[in-house]
């Protein structure tokens, strides 16, 4: 068991500060102790919360999911929780449906893996837009 002391856990809209959280694979709860055996992290003060899920990205560490195939999502994957994101949907640009497909097809070998941020889903940014109101859109 893991147990995080001196933190500031954002929970339910508020911050917990007089607790710690303590977790295994997955988080067990707020505890008053520190059971016996336990690894101590100390927060040193900082704030603790759930990761966050990015729903709209294009690309990332110069990268775009729609262009640059598979190593694009890999990549993202690698070095999205540095920033506190957890999980992602690569957003594909209306393009060609042959090109959107296989981000779609990267995103489903992507959502297995184990590691990094999760894939959770894909973003079609289209392809059913109406032409005159496509704005940036080719």
């Amino acid at each position: 068991m893991i147990v995080i002391t001196n933190a500031k856990i954002i929970y339910a809209g508020m911050v917990v500060t007089d607790r710690y959280l303590a977790f295994a694979d997955t988080i067990v709860g707020f505890t008053d102790t520190i059971p016996e055996g336990a690894t101590v992290y100390d927060a040193q003060g900082c704030y603790v919360s759930a990761g966050f899920c990015d729903t709209h990205t294009h690309g990332y560490a110069g990268y775009d999911y729609t262009y640059d195939g598979l190593e694009a999502q890999e990549v993202a994957s690698r070095l999205l929780p540095r920033t506190g994101v957890t999980s992602f949907l690569p957003t594909m640009m209306t393009e060609d449906i042959s090109l959107m497909r296989k981000g779609a097809t990267y995103a489903r070998e992507m959502a297995r893996a184990k590691g990094g941020a999760r894939v959770i889903g894909v973003n079609f940014e289209g392809p059913f837009i109406n032409k005159s109101k496509k704005g940036a859109q080719r």
